[in-house]
């Protein structure tokens, strides 16, 4: 597969995977529907989270290492279940990608493909130009 855009993290598990935030800090993956209602709730614990933001500067990722683990809190993506189910119709892995991610994914999947299909068929003309020229030879 082709390098993965920025939101599809290799080290992310797959969406079956994450679990909703209950409100406690424990190491793993999770996700929640207000990720600046979950930021106010881990300074009020005592936590000062690693926050990523998007290019709107909204809230995308909060991280707060506990111990050898680290515990991440994602925004909950709006079409979670239909992204999933497209991913794994492609045959590709969801781990919570935004729907525009999972459609770019699909095209580089797409892509390479047909790049690949384009090679191959290439290389079979080559080679049986190379196999017309040698016919006369053998003769």
């Amino acid at each position: 597969m082709s390098t993965l855009p920025r939101q599809a993290r290799a080290d992310a598990p797959l969406w079956e995977e994450w679990q909703e935030w209950s409100g406690e800090p424990t190491p793993g993956h999770f996700f929640c529907e207000d990720l600046e209602e979950a930021r106010e709730q881990l300074h009020r614990l005592g936590y000062l989270p690693r926050v990523k933001r998007s290019h709107k500067a909204d809230l995308r990722r909060l991280t707060v290492t506990l111990g050898k683990s680290n515990m991440v809190i994602i925004q909950a993506p709006v079409h979670a279940a239909h992204c999933r189910e497209f991913c794994i119709d492609l045959g590709l892995e969801y781990r919570g990608q935004s729907l525009s991610t999972c459609v770019e994914l699909a095209l580089q999947m797409l892509l390479k493909q047909k790049k690949e299909a384009d090679y191959t068929r290439r290389a079979h003309r080559g080679l049986q130009e190379a196999r017309r020229e040698m016919l006369p030879l053998r003769l």
